[in-house]
């Protein structure tokens, strides 16, 4: 009798471990309550309840994207959200699901939002429905190595890919409260319209801009969470990511704003008058008789360049290395995405990073010895002629056969060995001539007017 007692309690004993190998295993702490006027029971689980539910546990990979923003991934098993509300009796009437962490950060949900849609999980090009769960265990690594430090835990799909959901991720729940309390749309987006050079520049805005997205279309279809985002970061993470749209005369442009806890606003439909502020050049420093009027007018409409306002070119300012640059990708008409920063000096997001890695890579500009592009350094004549005689080269316009002439500049003596050929080339071209007194003036600082010139002779 005493043998087959301890053979019974080692067998209890093994079976319990099986139990926990198979199943998450929860602080004894841990204490989830379900209530409110939108379910029948009011409910508590505790963490052994939970992990009891051995029935009711899967595990799956969920993609997400914070508001800074970063790609994330979560692994997860737990439990599905919708499995406890039942067991909680939620009603047909139910509008409304607040979960509120141990440390009293909370996040409302619309019903529709969190139980009825269909969120997933983007990898390799796929994408895998998933269910809202409440985390046991959770990684940002692998399965391998989930945890039980934040359980519970909110886990939640997208429905798109670009939706920013880890924001919602809600750690170490502790009360779910669920309402039957009247919903209101979030309010519609605002905006504002200015002139640009080329069209027009839109700004959009909103009551609670770090709370929604706004999306947008401008091609008169009805925008959706799978539209483009306007707002890609919030104002306290990167501000500088947000950027007015550039837009041509007569685009139709709808907006919605999508956010938790509240149905999504009407869309606001935003014309964009049909002649376009580009057609009639308004800088107010650039004279009708000037000698750079027409480079100008060109390259303001044709995109090429910006106004360094909206009243105001700039044409005698000094022409920045990375102004150069960003003419010249605008020119090529390729789009390029910076993921890794090439020059110490060149931060990544920066409105001049993706044109500045583009033209290292196509061989157009080097950087300095020290690792560094130096984005803001003035371009120098020559240095103008050898970064414009690299892109030539680049597309295949570059010398061909016998072409070299003789230079009539007074100062060609002064040209760096280094530039010479590319000066030579250029001006044979066209694209290049003297100043005033004739000399090319190869050291001195190319203004935003020169640059213009060049491009429109290029160009046209």
């Amino acid at each position: 009798m005493k043998i087959c007692f301890q053979k019974l309690i080692v067998i209890m004993i093994i079976t319990s471990l099986v139990i926990a190998c198979g199943s998450a295993v929860l602080a004894a702490d841990i204490t989830v309550t379900i209530s409110g006027d939108g379910v029948t029971t009011q409910q508590s689980f505790t963490g052994e309840q939970l992990a009891a539910m051995t029935d009711q546990i899967q595990q799956h990979y969920y993609s997400s994207i914070n508001n800074w923003p970063t790609n994330k991934n979560v692994y997860a098993k737990g439990i599905s959200l919708s499995y406890l509300l039942q067991l909680s009796g939620i009603k047909d009437e139910a509008t409304l699901i607040k979960i509120t962490s141990t440390d009293g950060y909370y996040k409302t949900f619309t019903v529709s939002e969190l139980l009825d849609s269909e969120r997933y999980s983007y990898s390799d090009g796929r994408a895998t429905e998933v269910p809202v769960i409440l985390g046991l265990q959770s990684s940002d690594s692998s399965f391998a190595s989930m945890t039980d430090d934040q359980a519970p835990v909110l886990v939640i799909g997208q429905r798109a890919a670009t939706e920013q959901t880890f924001p919602w991720f809600i750690k170490n729940v502790s009360t779910i409260e669920v309402s039957a309390d009247t919903l209101a749309r979030w309010p519609q987006a605002t905006y504002e319209i200015n002139d640009a050079a080329n069209g027009y520049q839109l700004e959009l805005n909103h009551s609670n801009f770090d709370t929604v997205k706004l999306y947008y279309t401008t091609d008169s279809t009805t925008p959706s969470v799978e539209s483009n985002m306007y707002n890609i970061s919030t104002t306290y993470w990167q501000p500088d990511l947000i950027v007015p749209l550039q837009l041509t005369a007569g685009t139709v442009v709808k907006v919605i704003a999508i956010g938790p806890g509240k149905p999504d606003s009407e869309v606001v439909t935003i014309n964009l008058p049909t002649t376009s502020a580009g057609t009639d050049l308004s800088f107010s420093d650039v004279a009708k008789n000037s000698w750079y009027y027409d480079a100008v007018d060109y390259v303001s409409n044709k995109g090429l360049f910006q106004g360094t306002s909206i009243t105001t070119f700039s044409p005698m300012a000094p022409m920045t290395r990375a102004m150069f640059v960003t003419v010249l990708y605008r020119l090529s008409g390729e789009i390029y995405s910076s993921t890794t920063a090439k020059f110490s000096d060149v931060e990544s997001g920066s409105w001049y990073a993706d044109a500045v890695t583009w033209a290292s890579e196509k061989g157009i500009v080097n950087g300095y010895g020290n690792g560094t592009f130096r984005p803001l350094n003035a371009v120098t004549r020559e240095q103008m002629a050898l970064i414009m005689f690299n892109y030539l080269k680049c597309i295949g316009e570059g010398p061909q056969g016998a072409w070299m002439i003789n230079l009539n500049y007074p100062d060609k003596s002064a040209i760096s060995d280094w530039a010479f050929e590319a000066v030579t080339y250029c001006t044979m071209r066209g694209l290049l001539s003297g100043r005033s007194n004739g000399n090319f003036d190869p050291q001195g600082t190319a203004n935003r007017a020169e640059v213009a010139t060049v491009m429109m002779r290029f160009d046209k």
